[in-house]
């Protein structure tokens, strides 16, 4: 499901999605993202500092949420765009991306697109389906249920 992400304060914000709408506080996100919660990525020439800093934590909190067995196979983060494919413990495979974080401020919270893949260099895979990042570990679980 998308959704859009309504900063309030800082702190509280908002996800309306299609039927329903999910409060969630800046607490709720994990600790290394909360600083980039209505953060500005400016760029030049070089991909700057602060884009590299953020896209590994990304990295490593998407890899915290992951279940048992499962993992990151592959990983870009590159020029304001992320995407990786992560392998299951029973060898399948999802790809997952997050769109340019300087037109969606706040689509790396609430815009994750997720879809199964017949393996790790499969970009086209399986039906689309967006998540956000506090039901991540529960969407990309249902994938193959």
């Amino acid at each position: 499901m998308y959704y859009n992400v309504i900063c309030t304060n800082g702190k509280q914000f908002t996800m309306f999605g299609r039927n329903n709408y999910v409060a969630y506080h800046k607490s709720d996100l994990p600790a290394s993202l909360r600083p980039f919660l209505g953060h500005t990525f400016f760029y030049g020439e070089s991909e700057p500092d602060d884009w590299k800093s953020f896209q590994r934590k990304y990295k490593n909190a998407i890899k915290k949420m992951l279940p048992d067995g499962w993992e990151i196979v592959s990983w870009n983060g590159k020029w304001f765009t992320m995407s990786g494919m992560i392998k299951t413990a029973d060898d399948r495979y999802v790809y997952m991306s997050v769109s340019d974080v300087r037109y969606e401020p706040h689509g790396w919270i609430g815009d994750i697109l997720i879809r199964t893949a017949k393996n790790d260099h499969d970009w086209t895979g399986g039906s689309n389906h967006f998540t956000s990042l506090f039901e991540f570990s529960e969407d990309v679980q249902k994938l193959y249920r």
